[in-house]
Order: C-alpha cells, then sequence, then structure tokens
C-alpha cells in the first residue's frame, strides 16, 4: 500500500551521466528545470547532455501540428455547440481580463498561434470592449503573473483560477477524444517506450502541462 516508491541504485551500476538519458522540449523554462534536477541528482557530474531535438514529438499540441488531419479534427471538436455555449457563457471575463492585461502585452501578442480555432462571438464587436486573448493564451500570462505576485489588481485570484480552469476543460474536451489522442500523443509514446525498451537506467523527460 505504500505509494511512494524510492528509485533504488544498483550497486554495479551506479547512477552517472553515462547511464542517464535527458530528453527536454527546446524552451528555455523546460531545459533550465531539467538542469535543477539533474544538477541536483549528479552534483559532480559538469558536462551531461539533454536532448533536444524530440521537440514536436514531446508535445501533443506543437505549432503546427503534426498532421493536417489533427489540426481539422481540433477545430470541428472546437465547433461543438456545448462548447460554444459555455465560452459565450464565459465572453465577459474573457474581454475583462484580456483588457487588464493590456499594459503587460508587446505589440505582436496576437500573432502567436495557439492551436484549434476559437469560437468567434461577435457580440463583443459592438461594445467597443477589446476583442479577447484565446483561452490558452490568458491562461499562460495570468499564471505567469499569478506565480510572481504581478497580477493586476482588475484580475482577482477567482478570475485566474476561472480561466485556469476554463482553459484546462477546453484542452480536455479535444484530447479525451480517442482520435484526437492517438494524432497527439501515439508517436511520443512510442517514442517514450522505445526508451524503456533500450534498458537506460534513468531517462528524465522535461516538457509542459499539456504533454
Amino acid at each position: 500500500g505504500n505509494l511512494i516508491h524510492p528509485f533504488i541504485f544498483n550497486p554495479d551500476r551506479p547512477l552517472q551521466a553515462s547511464n542517464v538519458k535527458i530528453l527536454s522540449t527546446s524552451f528555455e523554462r523546460a531545459i533550465q528545470s531539467v538542469q535543477g534536477v539533474v544538477g541536483a541528482l549528479l552534483p559532480e557530474e559538469r558536462n551531461i547532455e539533454i536532448d533536444t531535438r524530440h521537440t514536436v514529438l514531446m508535445l501533443p499540441d506543437p505549432q503546427p501540428r503534426q498532421s493536417v488531419e489533427q489540426e481539422e479534427l481540433e477545430n470541428e471538436l472546437a465547433a461543438r455547440l456545448h462548447l460554444q455555449e459555455r465560452e459565450d457563457e464565459l465572453l465577459p471575463l474573457a474581454v475583462r481580463v484580456t483588457q487588464s492585461l493590456l499594459p503587460f502585452l508587446s505589440h505582436d501578442a496576437r500573432d502567436a498561434s495557439f492551436g484549434a480555432i476559437q469560437h468567434q462571438n461577435s457580440s463583443f464587436s459592438n461594445t467597443g470592449d477589446v476583442e479577447p486573448l484565446p483561452w490558452s493564451q490568458l491562461n499562460e500570462i495570468t499564471k505567469c503573473l499569478s506565480l510572481r505576485n504581478m497580477l493586476p489588481d482588475t484580475i482577482s485570484d477567482e478570475d485566474h483560477e476561472a480561466v485556469v480552469q476554463h482553459a484546462a476543460w477546453r484542452f480536455f474536451e479535444s484530447f479525451r477524444h480517442p482520435r484526437l489522442a492517438y494524432l497527439g500523443m501515439n508517436d511520443m509514446c512510442k517514442f517514450m517506450m522505445d526508451g524503456f525498451r533500450n534498458n537506460v537506467p534513468l531517462t528524465i523527460c522535461s516538457a509542459h502541462d499539456s504533454t
């Protein structure tokens, strides 16, 4: 019944850089995270290779998507009525949070691509309100600001939590679909299983919350 299992070192094959495989996406934050982990595990090592060549494989939602089929299926799933109705309900929150974030945004913030086409609601266009950022982008920005205690006063903790929860809900509403899960993650799972079969004592993968 013990849920915590210690890492057991084989005395005939001690943990060292030569028998540890380290993979990371090419994003700086993922590389820094795994550097911290490896620095604690192997403090005496000074030259450890971090393989960043497989970024696309390690993400279920890379940009651009891995196939046209995945992109089209994501857009189809995002257009479902129940999802659109919830987006409409939360539209005022998206508009208000986007407005509060404008001072933090660069001029090209809207050029970033964040996956499936987000349902376009025209109700804000006649009110003079700012066009809301995609939920995934609102999630990323508010999460970073919250961790640094830099959220503007106009965005409450409840607002931030609502953004995070809705962004997660949108993601799982799509990726719980069996075919989309296969398209997004099958290559990554095969890649990781191949690593296990090669009998490397320890493999560390540093990726993202979507992974």
